[in-house]
């Protein structure tokens, strides 16, 4: 473990003196110590700069190391443009004679370790001016050879930049190779590449014309020009340095480059490679190749975090830059208390600022959030600040991307983005907020449902609320059998995927898809589903394959239908095949070059292509062709166009996410499809009249910085002015005595889970600050958190996402309640849950259950009766009479008959699968209910499987005295994943709205629902999406059980 005391005592600091505002001032101190009375410009100050925190952390020996292997390489970008571009180049167009370059290496006696060797003796030998004839042959060989090129592919020597011509941005990919699994894809540019495009730079900013930062104008205009493509070029959102830091990097200054960029982009670590290049898109080279901008920032921070302390020198430079004198280091404290909610990329962004800013910031996530190893990150899985220790080499906290916690941290950059970037730069960013005493944060806490803007403000004391929660409402586009089995959403795949953890063999999630894939849509989003579907299906079928083998194939097609041995036949097929399938296709309406992927990141496309992704243009599908099952088999679209398909995936876009106010009723104003700013203000949507207090809202919410990442970092940056602005209305007052504690209420417990029958448990939840809105039937996402999880070999016993309906509320000790039942899989590890154990339990979610007065009610539950106990209580209390009816398979599933007799007027329970005992009735709860002598009932509320509730459904329109019901409701509880209410899709369900036109709603936040406008048939193909993976998942906790004796 490295020492706390690891800075060079010369400078009288510690560790603990770099995350104190105290300690930074005496850091600076010591740098103008250092200057000695020197005032240097922004690039000296910046080498400076860099000696200085090189003696600091004593890495001067590693650092000079980096230093010459920057001059080694040096050599290698002087002989390119004096040699390779300016006479190679120019005398031969193609390779003269098809020479043997690798026989020409052996007659100039160079052998090589690799490129870089290779390239290094090359320039040697050019700028000696030795065998430059040969020299010549072997150039021309390398810059027009397949085999040269592929060669010096990973060099810089003979890569010249080309004409850029925007309808071929594209080149046909000769060789294709499938990804195998969810690692890394893409390592970035070597030192040596990168440095080659640092050197291709002319540094604009000398002449005032760095267009790459500012963007490029119309002549004596200040609008800004557009490519051949129609995209605006208005440069970096984020107003970096980038011509100072290309400069800096080509000289070898690693650490002053980081200074430099860290001036405006401090959050540099979601930036650069595979995120952004609207920086490369201004660049003054608007006719031939651009400087490869992202690379170059990628490389310089990856140099930086690879030497001893590297982390913390990054930290540091967040907190402390003198090459920013406006903004040096951390404010003092404000005394004001800000909530932001989304930890997306907007989220995190601001979050850095307004702590710099002196602020105290909360932060919150609907998504889960793991909890880190509190000796790094300095917070405890309950929340409690303690001492962390420094991290000196990067491999400490750096995992392989195949195997890592997925941490929840980042918003639609965890789920969002796929292997093609390191999402360990997400930890360090993380790490570099919660080390921060005034930060905290707070995962499975939902702005709209867990918390609005009023209690915020009442029950917490905040000062503002700022909304991040940009992640968009997928766009359903009109074919028709939308939805049907095979067909999903990309968000709800990627998030399935990626957040959940599909593709982790550890993991249970559930995700199923076939071959042939098809993707809709022309977005970068395509591109990644494209290109994470055929890699997932491969790894999907060989985990499939593997658990068959361990549990026995006669046993696991036993409990299948005829459909899902039709899959497993598939998937056990095409496990023992690695070539011959049919590649995925990504469809898209209009030509490839007006497709959003090409003309934003064409990049990305060629990297997809590698991969063997096909791209088709100028199709409109119409429909979805369906199977016996009801699954799609095939994609009919205009011009007598088919593509087989048994997985498609829709990438047709999204909105902003606005479900606070279309879902939970928030009073926030909207201007079309995004909040609203206020007369006079660019980011604040509400201002309290009386208490100052506001509300703000950026990234994809807001209409001028919605669409990528880096936007949405500068709405962040730009927007924090006028949260500081609208702060100074707010008076500093003393929480008053009895306001609730924010950590003890965020805060999500086990209270206790006890077990009602072989197969019910209760399970209560203390929560305080979700009691407080809680009400009776409504939802909840509950899950366990990995990172404490028991791992049995290489089983995690991590659940997915369950759905919990509220039964009880003890607002007064802030516990909530519910009743589940265990059928298999990640129900089955409820039980597991201890006492005191931290857990995620989101929401609520959906529309409290409504309790009519005086009327006569019909409850009928199926396998989950119990979760009617509550409900029947509350309606007969307000006067109702009420007749429940619950269904069981057996009678040792009974539990709580004597509640349930109490709760209503009269009790019925059907037992299905043996003779039915203590008076109870033989047959399913729809067959008694058939021959049971019926009163007129007011309304109908069923609860349960959706055959059940389908079943209710038609005997209703079949039984003349169920018909007369004013009210009929069912309500749903699956399937969700993340239960935001719009988020991912899963929940998307179909109904009749009051025109008679089918409309899609998100059961998560209407879970009830008149069940004579309800389709039931899409609701049967939306479960049955995964059923062999979830029949998979109950067998193998089932084999598990008692190999390893789990439980």
């Amino acid at each position: 473990m490295p020492s706390q005391n690891f800075l060079n005592p010369k400078f009288e600091l510690n560790f603990e003196d770099l995350y104190e505002r105290e300690g930074l001032e005496k850091l600076d101190q010591k740098f103008e110590e250092f200057l000695s009375g020197r005032k240097p410009d922004l690039l000296e100050s910046a080498r400076i700069l860099e000696d200085f925190l090189t003696k600091l952390f004593c890495i001067e020996k590693e650092n000079n190391e980096l230093k010459r292997n920057h001059q080694e390489l040096q050599k290698i970008y002087i002989a390119r443009r004096e040699f390779v571009q300016r006479d190679v180049a120019k005398k031969f167009s193609k390779t003269p004679s098809e020479p043997d370059g690798m026989a020409i290496l052996q007659e100039l006696d160079i052998s090589f370790d690799d490129v870089d060797d290779l390239e290094k003796k090359l320039a040697a030998e050019i700028l000696a001016e030795k065998n430059l004839e040969k020299l010549r042959i072997y150039a021309a060989w390398a810059l027009h050879s397949d085999t040269g090129r592929k060669l010096h592919k990973n060099g810089a020597l003979f890569i010249l930049p080309k004409k850029t011509d925007h309808q071929n941005l594209i080149s046909p990919c000769e060789k294709k190779s499938r990804r195998e699994n969810f690692d890394l894809s893409d390592q970035g540019y070597s030192l040596n590449r990168a440095q080659g495009e640092a050197n291709y730079c002319i540094f604009c900013h000398q002449q005032k014309k760095d267009s790459c930062r500012s963007g490029l104008h119309e002549k004596n205009s200040t609008e800004f020009k557009k490519d051949p493509l129609g995209i605006e070029l208005h440069g970096c959102p984020l107003d970096e340095k980038i011509s100072e830091m290309n400069l800096l990097k080509s000289e070898g200054f690693s650490l002053a480059a980081l200074a430099v960029a860290t001036i405006d982009n401090p959050m540099i670590a979601g930036t650069g490679h595979r995120i952004c290049n609207d920086c490369m898109k201004s660049c003054i080279y608007q006719k031939q190749d651009p400087v490869d901008i992202p690379q170059i920032e990628t490389r310089i921070l990856k140099d930086v975090l690879n030497l001893p302390y590297g982390f913390e020198i990054y930290s540091l430079l967040t907190r402390w830059n003198p090459l920013n004198p406006q903004k040096k280091f951390p404010q003092k404290n404000s005394g004001k208390k800000i909530l932001i909610c989304g930890l997306g990329p907007a989220g995190y962004t601001l979050a850095h600022h307004l702590l710099n800013d002196g602020h105290e910031v909360v932060a919150i996530d609907g998504l889960k959030i793991e909890p880190l190893n509190p000796e790094i990150s300095g917070i405890d899985t309950f929340y409690n600040r303690q001492k962390f220790r420094p991290i000196k080499f990067l491999d400490e906290i750096y995992e392989p991307l195949s195997s890592r916690l997925i941490g929840g941290f980042g918003g639609v950059a965890e789920y969002g983005i796929t292997v093609r970037w390191d999402k360990n730069y997400l930890k360090i960013i993380r790490l570099l907020l919660e080390r921060r005493k005034n930060f905290r944060m707070f995962g499975g806490i939902r702005f709209g449902s867990s918390i609005t803007d009023k209690i915020a403000f009442e029950d917490y004391g905040f000062d503002h609320v700022a909304l991040c929660i940009g992640a968009g409402r997928p766009n359903i586009i009109d074919i028709k059998n939308n939805f049907a089995k095979g067909i999903r959403s990309a968000s709800d795949f990627l998030m399935s995927l990626q957040l959940s953890g599909a593709f982790k063999e550890e993991l249970f999630t559930n995700l199923q898809i076939r071959m042939p894939i098809v993707i809709i849509g022309g977005g970068l989003t395509a591109v990644d589903c494209a290109c994470e579907a055929q890699t997932y299906y491969f790894v999907q079928v060989k985990k499939f394959a593997k658990k068959v083998a361990a549990i026995g194939k006669e046993k696991v097609f036993k409990i299948l239908n005829e459909e899902e041995k039709i899959i497993a036949e598939e998937f056990l097929q095409d496990a023992k095949k690695n070539e011959n399938f049919p590649p995925v296709k990504i469809l898209y309406r209009k030509k490839l070059q007006e497709s959003p992927a090409y003309k934003l990141n064409h990049q990305e496309l060629i990297k997809a292509f590698e991969e063997g992704i096909e791209f088709v243009e100028n199709i409109t599908p119409l429909e979805a062709e369906l199977d016996e099952f009801g699954h799609i088999k095939n994609l009919k679209c205009a011009d007598k166009k088919n593509f087989p398909c048994r997985s498609l995936i829709i990438a047709a876009g999204t909105t902003p996410n606005l479900s606070p106010v279309l879902e939970d009723g928030l009073e926030i104003p909207l201007q079309g499809r995004y909040f609203k700013a206020l007369d006079g203000y660019k980011f604040i949507t509400k201002i309290d009249g009386k208490s100052k207090k506001s509300v703000s809202f950026f990234g994809d919410l807001h209409p001028e910085f919605e669409g990528n990442v880096v936007k949405a970092m500068a709405s962040a940056k730009i927007g924090r002015q006028e949260i500081n602005g609208v702060l100074e209305l707010v008076e500093n007052q003393q929480m008053e005595t009895g306001s609730r504690n924010i950590y003890k209420d965020f805060l999500v417990q086990i209270e206790k889970v006890e077990r009602l029958s072989d197969y019910v448990v209760e399970l209560s939840v203390r929560a305080p600050l979700l009691a407080m809105k809680t009400q009776i039937g409504q939802i909840f996402r509950l899950q366990n958190y990995h990172a404490s999880a028991k791992k049995n070999g290489d089983q995690l016993m991590a659940m997915e996402n369950i759905a919990v309906t509220a039964l009880s509320i003890n607002r007064e000790n802030g516990i909530i309640s519910g009743i589940m039942v265990e059928t298999g899989g990640s129900t089955s590890l409820i039980k597991n849950f201890k006492s005191g154990e931290p857990c995620v339990f989101m929401g609520p979610g959906g529309k409290p259950t409504e309790i009519p007065q005086n009327e006569t009610v019909l409850l009928i539950g199926s396998g989950r009766g119990n979760q009617l106990i509550t409900i029947a209580k509350a309606m007969k209390k307000n006067g109702c009479k009420v007749f429940f009816f619950a269904g069981y398979r057996k009678n040792s599933y009974v539990i709580l008959e004597e509640e349930m007799k109490k709760s209503c007027d009269e009790l019925v329970i059907a037992i299905e699968d043996e003779p039915a005992t203590n008076g109870r009735f033989q047959g399913s709860v729809i067959d008694v209910i058939k021959n049971f002598h019926m009163p007129k009932f007011d309304r109908i509320f069923t609860i349960g499987n959706d055959q059940m509730m389908h079943k209710v459904a038609k005997l209703r329109h079949e039984n003349p005295i169920l018909s007369q019901a004013k009210f009929a409701i069912t309500s749903l509880n699956a399937p969700m994943q993340c239960m935001m209410k719009g988020v991912c899709s899963q929940c998307l369900q179909k109904r009749i709205n009051e025109k008679g036109e089918t409309e899609y709603f998100y059961s998560c936040g209407q879970q009830d629902q008149n069940m004579d406008h309800f389709d039931f048939t899409h609701l049967h193909h939306r479960c049955e999406q995964n059923s062999l993976s979830e029949k998979m998942t109950k067998l193998w906790i089932e084999f598990l059980e008692p190999v390893l004796n789990l439980f």
